[in-house]
């Protein structure tokens, strides 16, 4: 019998959100080049507004680091499709930010501080988002030769934990315009490149590749 195959377009629940993020934190205590959600928000905001788009195969090598080899097959495609549908429902509010109700903006996803007041606020979505920069580090490179955009950058670069003489109210203030930053990016890029922005695809057929990035036919791997 076929399984329910839940959309990838469908924002994840809160069950569902909370099961990745308390995933992801566990496997961060054992690998240390893995990431948590927020550092994958950040990296996501990165990869999003990109001139040029990675594949979730690319991505899921980030995610997990080292700890990517010792993986079940069905432990990847669970995070895999909760990623996807994360990313799905994260571009769109980059895409039409100045048309989305504020009280719906939920990036960036900064949490780690919360309860670990060790962890700078932001730094991991930081960590992530110069993580997603890397995939494209000549484009930025040219991009951060020119004085404005340096300026355009600093709502971002600021909050580098390496400026440990941004203080508390800063830093939060700061982290509050991120989302306009992100914007702007993404605006930046987009009318740079000549490819067409997308966000993953929310229906895939079965003869289709899979999204993950496998090399398989989606029907005979995260569709089996």
């Amino acid at each position: 019998m076929k399984k329910n195959k839940t959309p990838l377009t469908q924002p994840l629940s809160e069950p569902e959100l909370t099961w990745l993020q308390n995933h992801l934190e566990a496997i961060s205590q054992t690998c240390d080049d893995s990431m948590t959600l927020e550092t994958v928000d950040g990296l996501f905001c990165a990869l999003i507004i990109n001139p040029v788009m990675a594949k979730p195969v690319e991505w899921m090598k980030l995610v997990f680091g080292k700890s990517l080899e010792s993986k079940s097959e069905s432990e990847l495609e669970k995070v895999l499709m909760l990623l996807i549908r994360y990313w799905n429902q994260l571009y769109p509010l980059i895409e039409n930010y100045p048309n989305i109700n504020p009280a719906d903006i939920c990036f960036p996803r900064l949490i780690e501080h919360q309860y670990n007041p060790k962890v700078e606020l932001a730094e991991k979505w930081i960590r992530g988002f110069y993580c997603g920069m890397d995939y494209c580090r000549k484009e930025w490179d040219v991009f951060l030769t020119e004085s404005d955009n340096v300026l355009l950058f600093s709502t971002i670069s600021v909050l580098d934990k390496t400026n440990d003489n941004v203080a508390d109210e800063k830093r939060l203030a700061l982290s509050k315009q991120i989302p306009a930053t992100i914007y702007a990016l993404f605006q930046y890029w987009l009318k740079k490149v000549d490819t067409e922005k997308q966000a993953i695809k929310s229906k895939v057929g079965r003869n289709d590749l899979c999204p993950c990035g496998s090399g398989k036919k989606y029907k005979k791997c995260c569709d089996a």
